[in-house]
């Protein structure tokens, strides 16, 4: 998990962490996307917390399995916003206040 800030503007990207470091295909829709440490962080972190950053930020990059049942499970995303990039699920939220 990393927050990206820029003054009042915030990213928070969540990934699970086996995803660090790889690089994820999809050739239907045309797309690579490199999982890299500088945008997802490292490292394990409670629930809790992730889920008080998820709701405390303006604009959430999720990509992994868990990360996304655990959002879905909060009620944080909707099963019908999540996609697919290969066999990796995939979900952004946006806040627009």
């Amino acid at each position: 998990m990393k927050l990206h800030e820029s003054g009042t503007w915030n990213v928070l990207a969540v990934c699970d962490t086996e995803l660090v470091g790889t690089t994820l295909e999809d050739t239907t829709l045309g797309v690579s996307v490199s999982v890299s440490s500088n945008f997802y962080g490292g490292g394990e972190f409670d629930q809790a917390i992730v889920i008080e950053a998820i709701k405390t930020s303006n604009n959430v990059n999720l990509l992994g399995k868990r990360i996304i049942e655990l959002a879905v499970k909060e009620g944080l995303v909707d099963n019908s916003n999540v996609m697919k990039i290969g066999d990796c699920f995939h979900a952004q939220i946006y806040s627009l206040e």
